[in-house]
């Protein structure tokens, strides 16, 4: 199974998104940590990150091995086809920032 990457994100001038601050708008920020992704199909886990998809299980030294653990009890409540995405964060200071 591949799970599709992140689309494209695009410019606010873009034709496809002519209509966005047509009605209420949320803007938020999201922290910054490493993209994750995961989905269920046919009852079988998915993981990946950015740059590559992920086995499940994953081996305890491997960066995203509590994200994938995490997922793993998470599981059963999943709604099978949809496509999960957030920001992995291992430490305080994972990426640039300190959170």
């Amino acid at each position: 199974m591949n799970i599709r990457l992140y689309p494209s994100v695009v410019v606010l001038s873009h034709k496809i998104v002519k209509e966005i601050f047509s009605g209420p708008v949320t803007v938020e920020e999201k922290i910054d940590g490493s993209f994750f992704s995961m989905m269920v199909v046919d009852d079988v886990l998915y993981c990946r990150s950015k740059g590559q998809e992920l086995p499940v299980p994953l081996t305890k030294n491997h960066m995203f091995f509590e994200a994938v653990e995490t997922v793993i009890s998470l599981k059963n409540i999943l709604h099978p086809g949809w496509i999960y995405r957030c920001e992995y964060v291992r430490k305080p200071k994972h990426n640039t920032k300190l959170y």
